[in-house]
Formats: structure tokens, sequence, C-alpha cells
């Protein structure tokens, strides 16, 4: 070859950018989407070369797809389509199905408020039971705390109700917040009594062993609302009570050890209403307390924006 002689030349289209993979439930469409150069318009289809386009445009919403496939997408302009086709592969997740569904209760108000596993494979369904009848098996009567025992696929295995602490021939409502596992194979419920925090260990069959009420003075009204373990085999009770005179809303950790005696309690807050809602451990042996507040003083080093704010407060083991 010894000459080449031009007469004419185009300049040719950029291949679209396009993610490599997208995800799309099973049994739904997915909405696929690729950019190209301006003045050019996106071909989509189903092969890798030939083929008639199954949509034209920078956005195309697929059929309804059961299982993962791959399309392509090509750039046009002027007619013509760029030979280079850029794979999209759409990974397509199994749906969610049902497998069983059960209720628990009886003609009263019956609510879960805690699924933890058990070390048997099993799960506990904690929460609060007011029936005599149905599947509660060791009816009371009134608001008691109530966990549930059940198999793999939701079977009753045993469930007991716990903290009956009569008043005055009235038996206060109870509530349970919180199962933590112990490290001698035991578990911790934590909740209330009335209106006093409530701590109980019970064996992985649901028999007490123990139940402790605990109290700080000039505080009444209880809501614990977490209780966490720590790091020398104790558990932390956090929640928000009220105040005699005058009336607030302040929150209180209550530090137990193993056999549910108080170790020291603290009160964080100001002079609105405070609420501690959740802990968590820090690295460092400390914990992280979240609520909310209402105050712009006390233990609020910051001020308030207005309202309630979001409220973090970090403490030490020892509760400082």
């Amino acid at each position: 070859l010894l000459r080449v002689n031009i007469h004419y030349a185009s300049r040719g289209a950029a291949a679209p950018v396009a993610p490599a993979s997208v995800s799309a439930c099973s049994g739904a469409p997915a909405m696929l989407q690729a950019t190209s150069p301006p003045g050019t318009s996106l071909q989509w289809y189903t092969d890798a070369s030939g083929g008639c386009p199954v949509y034209e445009g920078a956005q195309f919403q697929t059929p309804v797809l059961t299982d993962t496939v791959t399309y392509y997408v090509a750039t046009s302009k002027g007619g013509c389509v760029t030979p280079q086709r850029t794979p999209m592969v759409v990974n397509v997740q199994p749906g969610v199905s049902k497998q069983w569904d059960k209720t628990y209760g009886g003609s009263q108000l019956d609510n879960i408020s805690v699924i933890v596993p058990t070390r048997d494979g099993k799960y506990f369904l904690g929460g609060v039971t007011n029936s005599k009848d149905g599947n509660v098996t060791s009816p009371t009567g009134g608001q008691r705390a109530w966990v549930t025992k059940v198999g793999p696929l939701g079977g009753i295995l045993w469930n007991r109700t716990y903290t009956e602490v009569p008043f005055n021939n009235y038996y206060q409502p109870s509530t349970l917040r919180d199962i933590l596992p112990m490290d001698d194979g035991t578990y911790l419920l934590a909740g209330t009594a009335g209106s006093s925090p409530w701590v109980a260990k019970i064996d992985s069959n649901g028999n007490k062993l123990w139940d402790k009420s605990q109290f700080i003075n000039g505080y009444f009204n209880f809501k614990l609302t977490d209780a966490e373990p720590s790091a020398d085999g104790g558990f932390l009770l956090a929640g928000h009570a009220d105040t005699y005179g005058p009336y607030d809303v302040t929150g209180y950790v209550i530090k137990i050890d193993a056999n549910g005696n108080e170790l020291w309690h603290k009160t964080f807050g100001g002079s609105g209403d405070d609420f501690l809602k959740c802990i968590l451990p820090g690295a460092d042996g400390g914990f992280y307390l979240g609520g909310y507040t209402a105050s712009r003083d006390g233990d609020i080093s910051d001020g308030n924006n207005g309202l309630t704010d979001f409220w973090l407060i970090k403490i030490t083991a020892a509760g400082n």
C-alpha cells in the first residue's frame, strides 16, 4: 500500500458512561441511567452486538425482573450508532417472602417490645400483657412484664409473667424494656415495676431467681428506656423520672452489679425537661447517653436552639 486518499471524515461519538452494575428487587423493574456527549442520544439493547434497541433515552425502566440480567447501552448520533456498547449488570436480589406468622396474647392488650436470640438457637419475646387467657399461661391480671420463649418457627415453648407488685391491694402496671444475657447463662430483665426501675434475673426456662427495684430519693414516676452491660459484669440502667416541687423531668443513670445491687446513680439535666433514651458503650470503658432536652442550663453546657434539642452526653465508667 503506497497511498491512501481520504475523501470524507466525521467525528465519532464517545461510548456512554454508565455504572457497571445496579441492584434491583425480584418482582420489580429497575431504573437504568447513563450519560452521553452533548448532541447525542442513547440506545439500549439486550445483546452485546446486533439486535434492535429496546429503548431510546437516558433513563430506561426495565420490565419486571426475576433474575440477574445484563443490558447494553450505545451512543447514537445523526442516526448512526457507535459499535461500542457499555454493559450494565442488573443484580436481582431475592424477594422477601413470609415464612410464617404468629399471634401471642389473649383478650386484653398485649405488646412485644424486644426480641432476643437465646444461646440455644431460639428466641425470647419480651413485653407486657394485660390478659388472663389465650396463650398467656401464667395469668395474674393487670399489666405485667411478660416473656415468651419460642422456637425457630414461632411455636411457644413457655411464657411467664413477672413483677407482681401489689400496693393497697392493687397490682401496679409494669413494663419490660430489655432482656440481656449474663455471663453465667442466665438473663437480666430490665423495666419498671409500678413507678420504680426494676431488674430481675431469670434462668433459661424463665424461672425468676431474684428481682429488685431501684429508687432515687426525690424522684418518682420512673421510666426505664435502656439497659446496657458494663465491662465489669454489671449493668447501666437509663431513663427519666419526675422530681418533686417544682415538677421537672430529669434523666438518670443507675449502675448495678451482676446481683442487681446499686453501685451508684447519677442524674443529668437542667431546669427544663430532660429525657435519656439510649446507652452506647464507648471504647474507653465509658458510655454515651442519648436523648433530648428542653433545658439550657445545668448539665446542658452549650445552650438550647429552641424547644427540644438532640442531647448527647459522654460519661466515664464511674458516671462522671
